[in-house]
């Protein structure tokens, strides 16, 4: 079975449409660090998605979804890995069904402003996450336009519970009870870009043809 079958398998559980839900307070999704700074012309910025259980008990994870996105044109998503900072990967590189078939943590199209990211263990256990602990989900990385403009963007979870969720082995799903979002400003003045080293060559040869047609002498001018 792909990854995507059990995608689609582990969507429809989490919709409540196949498998009980059981609905869990005390999870949340966020954006480290919640406060981002970019600059015009910026490339592979990133943030990490923390899972942190808040609650007294321990949360036991077999799947998770989460869908991030942003509305400023200026800032497009490139991808998304598994190599999180600062925390560790909240599966193990050999149980994590992505790496281990060397897919990407990422299912949609990219560059977007929207980011879909999933991923399960290969052997279908869960892995328990103890109460007060955090996990990271994946590491995702944005580019910032050369001509963005200065000023405030937002980064948030988007698409409710359908794109927002956890399993666990037993196929209950897991809705966070909240999700932060995070606040990040566009910095500093537009690339403005080079004029390319082929124009350069050409309008040297110009001023170079140029100096030489008023240096020939009268009548001799090609």
């Amino acid at each position: 079975m792909t990854k995507y079958a059990l995608v689609l398998t582990i969507a429809i559980c989490a919709g409540g449409l196949v498998c009980t839900p059981e609905r869990a307070a005390g999870e949340s999704y966020s954006i480290v660090p919640g406060t981002l700074n970019a600059a015009p012309g910026d490339v592979g910025d990133s943030f990490e998605v923390l899972l942190t259980n808040s609650s007294s008990a321990l949360l036991d994870v077999d799947a998770f979804f989460f869908q991030v996105s942003v509305s400023d044109p200026d800032i497009s998503f490139i991808g998304a890995d598994f190599s999180t900072t600062p925390d560790a990967y909240i599966f193990p590189s050999v149980n994590s069904f992505d790496q281990v078939v060397s897919a990407p943590l990422y299912y949609n199209t990219l560059p977007a402003q929207v980011l879909d990211g999933s991923d399960l263990t290969f052997d279908g256990t869960d892995v328990a996450i103890g109460a007060g602990d955090s996990a990271a989900l994946g590491e995702v990385y944005f580019d910032v336009a050369a001509d963005a403009a200065p000023g405030p963007f937002t980064i948030s979870f988007t698409g409710g519970t359908a794109f927002n969720n956890l399993a666990d082995e037993a196929g209950d799903s897991f809705d966070p009870s909240t999700s932060a979002t995070a606040t990040g400003t566009i910095t500093g003045t537009a690339v403005i870009p080079e004029p390319s080293s082929f124009l350069l060559l050409g309008t040297g040869l110009l001023a170079l043809t140029a100096i030489a047609r008023r240096k020939l002498p009268a009548g001799k001018q090609a």
